[in-house]
């Protein structure tokens, strides 16, 4: 391999790599929110301390706009936590005496994702058969027919 193709192929890997990076770190929707644990979350809802809080069910956090920042926030208004399995009703019905604005989200995964989830690996064993049949053959002719 000469200079320029190495040069010209680690160009392609770091960009394509910027790129993914670029486009997970834009479109995750919790920046600016301030990670607290559970315990402070709900200390928030039971001091009647939130203005609205959305629900991610499937991703099981719970994301709170507060009225006023505190030292068990760091002065954030926004913050966000997770919360263990089976606790969602919990958290709704606190939210719901303190009569707080809630939203419950629940994301759908996309038909691409699952497929490239069962789809990725079928073809990394099919790509690693062809390449183990031409190194077998010679490389000569398709698995050796011919």
């Amino acid at each position: 391999m000469n200079r320029k193709n190495v040069i010209r192929t680690l160009t392609v890997i770091a960009v394509v790599l910027l790129l993914g990076w670029s486009f997970f770190y834009f479109s995750d929707d919790t920046r600016g929110f301030k990670p607290v644990d559970t315990s402070v979350a709900m200390s928030q809802i039971n001091s009647g301390n939130v203005n609205s809080a959305q629900i991610d069910d499937r991703e099981q956090q719970l994301r709170l706009e507060l009225k006023n920042g505190n030292d068990a926030t760091e002065n954030s208004t926004k913050v966000i936590t997770k919360y263990p399995t089976g606790y969602a009703v919990n958290v709704f019905d606190a939210l719901t005496a303190k009569n707080v604005k809630t939203n419950t989200v629940v994301n759908q995964g996309s038909v691409l994702g699952s497929l490239l989830v069962y789809l990725l690996p079928l073809l990394l064993l099919v790509g690693l058969f062809v390449v183990f049949s031409r190194m077998q053959t010679g490389g000569r002719m398709g698995f050796g027919f011919g």
